[in-house]
């Protein structure tokens, strides 16, 4: 089967409505090109319409993607409210010039999703009117587009470096550069080569909205025969807005260094307090001995009077 004779559910098909079953012409069918629509992106949308009754002309297929208030088939009152979609390079409303009894016709619009828009799924009257006999009609109906913002996630440290032969903290950010919210987002440290995880390796954040980033910490002892760069590898899990599951593997490469190293870079500040102590131990030990032989010094001159 043709895929322009599919209903793509993950673009924009989540139910064609009718207001009314005697009506001559309705929308038999909807398809999108692409398939998933993206804040920013353009769509190619195609409906295609069916006639049957009697032979129809001067048809015009409209979308109100400013909002509209339509009557159901049940008689009441539905207000739709405008969608985050624009015209690109053409209008609203296309046109057909007839469609004979039980024939049908495509229209198709080329839309543009605002780049701002949020993910969801946006209902769209249709209005369709038309002439049989020279008597106009009107008939409307309801798709539905969804929008779907997948999030794009980024993962850094400002951790300076390790050092070897201890226990280090490695501060991890995660950053949503995207244009789509995530959820139930968690973090998986895996296992790290010449270093030992101390405590968690698996930290749950939540919800991490577009343009917001949030950090959770990792424990870790770096082995004294380490390499010089420690490679920590990372497994993020999250949902996006229509709860489609993604798992991404990231890498950090962190530098290790010894103790005299990480002082000569700076990344710790060389500690004078035993050297100090050193210091007045000496000067302590030194005035107990200058007493000592000035004591002795005192009794022999003493003797010799």
């Amino acid at each position: 089967m043709r895929i322009q004779n599919k209903i793509l559910i993950a673009s924009i098909i989540l139910g064609i409505y009718f207001l009314s079953l005697a009506s001559a012409l309705s929308i038999s069918q909807v398809s999108s090109f692409p398939d998933e629509i993206q804040p920013g992106n353009k769509v190619s949308l195609i409906l295609t319409i069916e006639n049957t009754g009697d032979r129809a002309e001067d048809i015009s297929v409209s979308l109100n993607l400013n909002g509209a208030s339509i009557q159901l088939a049940n008689g009441l009152q539905q207000v739709f409210a405008p969608v985050p979609f624009s015209p690109y390079q053409s209008s609203s409303t296309q046109n057909i010039e007839k469609i004979n009894n039980d024939k049908t016709q495509d229209v198709s619009f080329d839309l543009i999703a605002n780049s701002d828009a949020d993910s969801g799924i946006y209902k769209i009257p249709v209005d369709i009117s038309y002439k049989i006999d020279n008597t106009s009609k009107k008939d409307s109906g309801v798709i539905s587009l969804i929008l779907n913002a997948k999030p794009v996630l980024s993962v850094s440290s400002d951790t300076s470096g390790l050092i070897k032969g201890q226990a280090n903290d490695v501060n991890i950010k995660i950053v949503n550069s995207g244009l789509g919210n995530s959820k139930f987002l968690s973090v998986q440290a895996g296992s790290i080569n010449n270093a030992r995880i101390i405590g968690a390796d698996n930290f749950y954040i939540g919800d991490l909205n577009k343009d917001d980033f949030d950090t959770t910490k990792l424990s870790l002892f770096v082995n004294t025969n380490s390499a010089g760069t420690i490679n920590i590898p990372l497994t993020v899990s999250y949902k996006d807005s229509r709860n489609k599951d993604y798992t991404e593997s990231f890498n950090l490469q962190i530098k290790a260094y010894t103790t005299s190293e990480a002082i000569s870079v700076g990344l710790i500040k060389r500690s004078y307090t035993s050297s100090i102590i050193l210091i007045v131990i000496l000067i302590i030990v030194a005035y107990i001995v200058y007493r000592i032989i000035r004591g002795i010094l005192k009794r022999r001159k003493k003797k010799e009077m």
